[in-house]
């Protein structure tokens, strides 16, 4: 895993050979978030839950999906901003490389298909607390007391910004759009 150790205890799976009815899988309505619920249609293997130690006292709790054309991660917990972006990148799911740790409270849901490697999309949402993070372009570290973020679709949110650089502290919302996947 590319330098990052991962130790897991007891990961439980079933094999599940689906009910036969629902929606066909990958079909989320744009907007929405995509539900685990989804894979109960089809055959699929189911992950979990198991403890992800993020470092943080109390590990994540991880549940999976997995069938012929897609998967789903839920990742509920917290999570020490460094070792959570380690661990995406050692999973290869796209992630920022800042320089940054700091504590975060997950809610996530990552989905993706395996069909031409498309990148996972992760939606849910994330709570940052007592952030240090370098940003290229910067002279000085960017000091998050606190924040909320919202990650959908089509763009981040974040609310109840408080944050810091230097002298200068903000208080504030924003919005991000996300990157456009690469055709």
């Amino acid at each position: 895993l590319a330098k990052t150790e991962l130790m897991l205890d007891r990961v439980p799976f079933s094999i599940v050979p689906g009910t036969g009815l629902g929606q066909q899988i990958g079909g989320s309505p744009p907007g929405s978030r995509p539900s685990m619920a989804r894979f109960a249609a089809f055959p699929h293997v189911e992950i979990g839950p198991f403890n992800l130690p993020l470092g943080r006292p109390t590990p994540a709790l991880v549940r999976a999906s997995l069938s012929p054309s897609d998967y789903g991660l839920e990742i509920v917990g917290d999570a020490q901003i460094r070792r959570m972006l380690q661990v995406a990148r050692a999973l290869g799911l796209s992630a920022l490389q800042p320089t940054a740790d700091g504590v975060a409270k997950l809610e996530l849901q990552i989905a993706g298909s395996w069909s031409a490697f498309t990148p996972a999309l992760a939606l849910g949402s994330v709570q940052l607390q007592s952030v240090h993070a370098e940003i290229r372009g910067l002279n000085e570290p960017v000091e998050i007391a606190s924040a909320s973020l919202l990650l959908q679709p089509d763009k981040i949110s974040a609310s109840k910004v408080t944050a810091s650089v230097a002298t200068s502290t903000w208080r504030g919302s924003f919005e991000l759009p996300r990157q456009c996947a690469v055709p």
